[in-house]
């Protein structure tokens, strides 16, 4: 049985203080839903569950915002995650989650190119598989027992894990190896969890989402302080290479969650949103 997203749901999220997350955090709670999000900046967590969540308005007039809480996390510790996610399963009342979403990552900056193959170390390509790939799975295996059917009360839908991949797991760039390789792990570690959580004591869907280029930098303590839109210095050409004509935005991001979360067929899926540009066919002319 597929969520209703017509009552309010329970959300776990990782890496949610700022970026994407944020954004969508945000949105849900704006829609009614709860949430409860977890991140390792412990100041950029402060200001977004002190000042700017509490500063948004529901998107209908009627509705009620959802409720909301954080707890500062490493998805890197398997200890900080089964304490994290104890604690976020008893906030929620019930005991249970509706959706995981492991968003929890390491990126490289968005100025920087990453370092060459030569400069890495092993220290740190090792924290791009522990925070990116480990951490997804820790988070999902430490959530299990709040999604799982056999924890459900009569009738209440089945629950679903959402994995934020990348469209840098089927196209690359230079110097981005740590980041690619753990985003394509992701991948597999999707099917293979949703094979794996198909059984009736689970049912527990398990799909991917591959966000292409979405602004989030003004999701964050210095986006709100500078009053920054996520269209910010972005050019015609950024907007029209896109075949749908505009750069990603974080309501795509809302819409494929809501759309993962209310059908109930899909499952052990990667789902891109990018405009169009994973299949745009580019030479140097």
């Amino acid at each position: 049985m597929s969520i209703s997203t017509n009552q309010p749901l329970r959300f776990l999220i990782t890496g949610a203080a700022r970026g994407l997350a944020r954004g969508l955090s945000a949105s849900l709670i704006q829609r009614g839903h709860d949430c409860y999000l977890i991140d390792n900046n412990a100041e950029e967590l402060r200001n977004t569950l002190e000042v700017y969540l509490p500063s948004l308005r529901p998107i209908q007039p009627c509705q009620q915002l959802g409720r909301f809480q954080g707890l500062v996390c490493d998805v890197s510790s398997p200890d900080q995650v089964q304490s994290a996610v104890q604690k976020a399963a008893i906030w929620s009342r019930s005991g249970r989650f509706d959706v995981l979403i492991n968003n929890a990552a390491r990126t490289n900056p968005y100025w920087s190119q990453g370092k060459t193959l030569e400069e890495v170390d092993p220290q740190e390509w090792r924290s791009f598989v522990d925070v990116n790939l480990s951490g997804c799975f820790y988070v999902s295996r430490a959530s299990l027992p709040y999604l799982k059917r056999a924890k459900r009360e009569a009738g209440e839908p089945d629950a679903c894990i959402i994995n934020i991949s990348s469209t840098r797991s089927r196209q690359s760039e230079p110097n981005q190896e740590g980041y690619a390789a753990t985003k394509a792990g992701i991948l597999g570690l999707t099917h293979s969890m949703a094979s794996s959580l198909s059984t009736p004591e689970y049912r527990v869907r398990v799909n991917s989402i591959l966000p292409g280029w979405i602004p989030s930098s003004h999701e964050s303590i210095q986006g709100d302080r500078l009053g920054s839109k996520w269209d910010d210095g972005l050019s015609e050409a950024d907007h029209e290479q896109h075949w749908s004509g505009r750069v990603g935005k974080v309501e795509d991001l809302y819409n494929t969650v809501i759309y993962l979360c209310q059908t109930g067929f899909i499952n052990g899926q990667e789902v891109v949103i990018d405009g169009g540009m994973t299949k745009k066919m580019i030479y140097v002319e």
